[in-house]
């Protein structure tokens, strides 16, 4: 029995579909597990990344903590002089300005040595409760006749009571303008009284985070952001992150619109997060 010409054609071409059915079945299957591996590999070693770059802001942010602390001991330690000029200012006490100059020479013999390791390190400033200011910098000078406990970051420091307040890159009252720092600052208290007898800041550039760019690959992208999402530093131009939802203190999401994974770290003590960007 012979078969026209045309149902020989169409069975041929049903046999041949049923025939690439399980081939794409496999091939579409394949597919979504490779891009699925894909994606884990990259999230996996993008996670290595944000690690690192997580470990270096830790590093640099307790070594401020640390040269603070220490810098705050000295001037509540019961051995030298560190303690009895600060006192000298409490209280509406008159202190002249041979005391003055003394005092700032003690200051900056305790400090000298800070700003000649590092680098970053702008300048060193102590407000006594008298609104003086007593300082040692690198470069920048003062300007008289300002008031520093009439700044936000100042009453911000207070409000701290005694923990290390970090603002982000603003320019300072009593410096010149173009002075734009990133300040760490923290309140000084009397160890027996409790009462605060200044407050010491410490000023860097806010290049200082430069460092978080190592080992990043051209089209990836880095930021640290304050709680609410505003940039304190990145590597885009000054463009902010992708705006996110945290889910914990870290984790990511996949931007589809973007093709990017993104992953963040928060750090709950000074309510900052990296945010890290990478092609898929």
């Amino acid at each position: 029995m012979r078969f026209p010409f045309g149902l020989t054609r169409r069975l041929m071409l049903w046999l041949l579909v049923f025939s690439l059915i399980p081939i794409i079945i496999v091939g579409v299957f394949a597919s979504r597990n490779f891009s699925a591996q894909t994606e884990r590999q990259i999230a996996d070693v993008s996670a290595r990344t944000l690690e690192r770059a997580s470990l270096r802001l830790t590093g640099l942010l307790d070594e401020f903590k640390s040269i603070s602390e220490y810098l705050v001991l000295l001037h509540t330690s019961d051995t030298g002089e560190h303690l009895a000029f600060l006192d000298a200012y409490l209280h509406g006490n008159t202190v002249s300005d041979y005391e003055r100059l003394n005092h700032s020479r003690i200051f900056r013999a305790a400090t000298d040595g800070f700003l000649l390791s590092h680098a970053y390190v702008e300048g060193i400033y102590l407000f006594p409760e008298d609104g003086s200011i007593i300082s040692n910098t690198k470069s920048a000078r003062l300007t008289s006749h300002v008031r520093a406990a009439d700044s936000q970051w100042y009453r911000n420091t207070v409000e701290q009571n005694g923990r290390l307040y970090i603002s982000r890159s603003e320019q300072f009252e009593f410096l010149p303008p173009g002075f734009e720092l990133l300040s760490f600052s923290r309140t000084i208290v009397h160890p027996r009284t409790k009462e605060r007898i200044g407050v010491l800041l410490i000023t860097s550039k806010a290049d200082v985070f430069a460092d978080l760019l190592s080992g990043l690959l051209p089209d990836q992208r880095i930021w640290l952001t304050d709680g609410s999402g505003e940039l304190l530093y990145g590597d885009a131009g000054g463009e902010a992150p992708p705006p996110i939802a945290p889910d914990g203190p870290q984790g990511s999401r996949f931007d589809r619109d973007n093709d990017r994974l993104l992953l963040y770290r928060t750090f709950s003590e000074y309510d900052w997060r990296l945010v890290l960007s990478v092609p898929l």
